[in-house]
């Protein structure tokens, strides 16, 4: 389902101008005023609601729009900040893409499967990789899951991913993910556009970081934009590749083993274009790319007519990214010469870093002192 809604998003991005859209525009204009006044009543509703909470940091990373804004890299830069000040931290995911409905799922180190993503989801699963011997938790609700975690392992940090529209869960600091690229979703709410909630909630949040500042046209504009809706500090970041490892054995290859060679891209993301920048910045020649609907479990002829296309592009290898790899089938092969290779993507700091350890340090040792504001 929201693989639908997302390429449905995409059509009204890419064809503003056709008539097909400007027919549909007005009435989802109407759907968007009602999803806006169903969420405020929403809140207004959970205000007089007591919210479920744990004696740890909780610290949510979330956002304002549907699609890859890169609260991923960013839970994992954090998580292994926390682990470097020697703080016990641990990771709650969202669990989208997951289809066992498992109520609470716990990993450490996971070796990505498609089996494992169907179950926990994929961006648990990748996380969890990432993250070596930090422990990771999916569930069927983000509360209950978080709940759980403290009961087993008592952390001291939990970094719960996806949570900025989560009711009945307290925490002590929102970090909210802006994608410099497109940050207001063309500036409509939901089914119209791609916000979750009226952009001037960005009041809400402790700290924002916005991304993709190395892909946006107007950094300088869009900060600007940021910084007129909060005043919580606001943090300047940008996506770098980070890792390229074989699908098949995940073993890492060389720096540099993509540059020069002839590579097709297919990826099933919020924001394949970013991943296909990326290709580009490792010195890749992309020769074409696929793109299929997010959080999408590829079938083997999927990628039997990837593997198509690539051929008669003369393509030398098949680069995915990680969180799409856990989600090929399993022993898949290829005749493509290199195989298909998984990118992984990190986040670096441009601007602003030391505000946001103040913020996160702040809500740690805030919360041990008693002096933290617990958030509904």
């Amino acid at each position: 389902m929201r693989g639908l809604l997302r390429s449905a998003l995409e059509y009204l991005e890419e064809n503003e101008d056709s008539r097909l859209v400007r027919d549909v525009a007005s009435p989802l204009l109407v759907l968007s005023w009602c999803y806006g006044l169903a969420m405020d009543c929403r809140w207004f509703v959970q205000e007089m609601r007591p919210s479920v909470g744990v004696p740890c940091t909780v610290i949510s990373v979330g956002n304002l729009t549907v699609g890859g804004t890169g609260k991923t890299p960013l839970v994992t830069w954090l998580a292994r900040y926390f682990r470097r000040r020697n703080l016990a931290v641990a990771v709650v995911g969202h669990g989208y893409g997951s289809r066992g409905g498992s109520r609470f799922v716990l990993l450490r180190g996971a070796r990505p499967s498609r089996e494992l993503a169907r179950k926990a989801g994929d961006e648990t699963v990748l996380l969890s990789r990432a993250l070596g011997t930090i422990p990771v938790a999916s569930g069927r609700r983000k509360a209950e899951t978080l709940l759980r975690l403290w009961r087993d392992l008592r952390p001291r940090v939990v970094l719960v991913d996806d949570a900025f529209q989560t009711i009945g869960m307290r925490r002590d600091l929102d970090v909210v993910v802006v994608d410099a690229v497109n940050p207001w979703g063309r500036g409509y709410l939901l089914p119209r556009g791609r916000l979750r909630e009226r952009r001037e909630n960005l009041s809400r949040a402790d700290v924002v970081v916005v991304t993709r500042c190395n892909e946006a046209a107007d950094v300088p504009a869009v900060l600007s934009q940021v910084r007129g809706l909060t005043d919580a500090p606001v943090v300047a970041a940008e996506h770098v590749p980070d890792a390229v490892s074989r699908v098949d054995t995940w073993e890492t290859l060389p720096a540099g083993s993509l540059a020069g060679k002839n590579v097709y891209a297919f990826s099933g993301i919020g924001s394949p274009s970013s991943f296909e920048r990326a290709l580009v910045e490792m010195g890749a020649v992309v020769v074409g790319a696929r793109r299929f609907g997010d959080h999408h479990f590829f079938s083997p002829a999927d990628v039997e007519r990837v593997e198509d296309a690539a051929s008669k592009l003369g393509a030398e290898y098949l680069a995915t990214t990680e969180k799409d790899a856990v989600r090929l089938p399993r022993g898949i092969r290829t005749t493509t010469p290199g195989g298909i290779v998984a990118v992984g993507v990190g986040i670096r700091i441009r601007a602003g870093g030391d505000a946001l350890e103040r913020a996160v340090l702040g809500a740690v040792y805030g919360h041990r002192t008693g002096e933290t504001r617990w958030k509904a």
